[in-house]
C-alpha cells in the first residue's frame, strides 16, 4: 500500500506502509539516511460516547548546519485531525475533508506556514 503526496506544484512524494499500528499504520519514505526518513501517522480512536478522532501526521525531516558548522536534523510537522461526534450525519461529516483539503491549499494558509503571516481577510 502507498499514498502519494504533493511536495510543490508538480513534484510528488511516495510514502510506503511499514506498520499496522493497532489503532492505524505508519507510513514512510526512506530517505538518504534514518535521520531523512519521513514518516506518516494514521490513527483513529472512538470514544465512549462513540466520538471519533482521527489523526494524520507528517514527520518531514530536514538537514542544515547550525552554528558550530556542524551538519544537524530537524523535523517539520503537519497534523490533520478530526473530531466527530456520533451524532454527526454522514453529510455533514463529508464535508471535513473537502474543508481541510480547500484550507490546506488557499493562499492564506501557505502564507500562515511558510511566510509565518497571518493573511486571511
Amino acid at each position: 500500500m502507498s499514498l502519494t503526496l504533493k511536495v510543490a506544484t508538480a513534484t510528488t512524494v511516495v510514502f510506503t506502509k511499514a506498520k499496522t499500528l493497532a489503532n492505524g499504520m505508519l507510513m514512510q519514505l526512506i530517505g538518504a539516511s534514518y535521520a531523512l526518513t519521513s514518516r506518516m501517522k494514521a490513527t483513529q480512536t472512538i470514544g465512549e460516547t462513540g466520538t471519533a478522532r482521527s489523526r494524520c501526521t507528517i514527520t518531514w525531516p530536514y538537514q542544515y548546519t547550525n552554528a558550530a558548522g556542524l551538519a544537524a536534523y530537524d523535523n517539520i510537522y503537519v497534523t490533520v485531525e478530526t473530531t466527530v461526534p456520533a451524532t454527526a450525519p454522514q453529510t455533514e461529516v463529508a464535508k471535513a475533508p473537502w474543508l481541510a483539503q480547500s484550507l490546506a491549499a488557499d493562499q492564506s494558509f501557505t502564507d500562515l506556514v511558510v511566510s509565518r503571516a497571518i493573511t486571511f481577510q
